[in-house]
């Protein structure tokens, strides 16, 4: 059950804040813009990663003390995990932009 509730959790950080890495990368033009978009792109990541992370704290408080710990311990190294493969998907999207700009 609590693999379960850690693994959809996981899941839904990642499409929601892929959605958002997507929305965010659209606006990208200019390569300036770049690392100020990338800055609020991080800022957004995290606020939807910690949102998370509460949501399951928020569950866990029904749970034994040992396993309550567990599941947010957990959720916190999940979010870690989706943010920085995010991150790294989101670097490598403003790469070929900026390959394209410079080839285009």
């Amino acid at each position: 059950m609590l693999d379960e509730l850690m693994y959809l959790t996981r899941q839904r950080m990642v499409v929601v804040a892929r959605s958002v890495a997507v929305k965010e990368l659209d606006a990208l033009t200019i390569t300036e813009q770049h690392d100020i978009q990338r800055q609020e792109l991080d800022t957004n990541l995290e606020y939807i990663l910690r949102k998370e992370v509460k949501a399951v704290t928020k569950k866990a408080k029904k749970k034994p003390k040992l396993e309550r710990e567990l599941a947010i311990a957990t959720a916190v190294e999940k979010a870690n995990e989706a943010h920085e493969m995010i991150t790294k998907d989101v670097v490598g999207v403003m790469e070929k932009r900026q390959r394209r700009e410079v080839t285009g």
